[in-house]
Parts: C-alpha cells; structure tokens; sequence
C-alpha cells in the first residue's frame, strides 16, 4: 500500500509539470495515441483525481478528443455527429450514459441552427449574425 501511495504521489506530481501540448507530444511520438486501452486508462488516471486543475481539464478534453478519433467508426464522419453518438463511442470510458441536452447550451444551439441555414460567407456578413 505504501509503494502505491508513492506511486501516486510521483504522478501527481509529473502531472503537474507535463503540460498539454507535451502531452500531445508525448503520445504523438509513442504508441499510446494509437491504443485504445492506454488513453482509456489515462482518462480515468485525470478523471480520478481528488483535486483537479485547469491544466486537468484541458488534458482530459484532448485525450477524450484523442479517444473519440481513435476510437469512433469512420462512417460517423460522413454524418451530422449527435450527441449520441458520441457517448456509444465514450461508453467504455464513462460507461452507459444518455445524452441530455444543456439547458445552458440552449443560446449555441439556437446559433448552430441559424448557422446551419446560411449558404455562404457573404450571407452571413449580410447580417447582423458574428455581431
């Protein structure tokens, strides 16, 4: 128990000093990135943790990022990606989950939609829509 402790308190603390451009390094030049197990484990290893960063969060989003493009058949890319699509190919990170819709979120989505109905660049600047 004790050699466990001092293992986790050694991560901590090059967790603490990897940043997340290095971390992107890091698994670009190893094989991790290509292994579905080993970022797997590294998500849960930031999701875990007692007390969480800033520095935490943007980790865990590139490595999800990261997961997701792995991990995602490439049929999804040819398709409008839902948010249910999303967690299936989460799922052996954070389990079963349904998806829900943010009540915060509301204003993007209502933006996404308008964006959605615009054909081009010039229609868009015709509007009142980036102001």
């Amino acid at each position: 128990m004790a050699l466990f402790s001092q293992m986790q308190t050694w991560l901590d603390g090059l967790d603490q000093r990897v940043l997340v451009y290095q971390l992107r390094h890091l698994l670009q030049m190893t094989t991790l990135n290509a292994n579905e197990t080993s970022l797997c484990a590294l998500i849960q290893r930031h999701l875990r943790k007692t007390s969480k960063s800033t520095m935490d969060r943007d980790k865990v989003d590139f490595l999800l990022v990261q997961y997701f493009a792995l991990c995602a058949p490439a049929k999804i890319y040819h398709k409008q990606i839902e948010p249910a699509d999303v967690a299936q190919v989460l799922k052996p990170v954070f389990g079963e989950v349904k998806p829900a819709t943010l009540s915060w979120c509301a204003p993007l989505e209502e933006m996404i939609v308008t964006l959605r109905g615009f054909r081009s660049m010039r229609e868009i600047l015709k509007t009142t829509f980036i102001e």
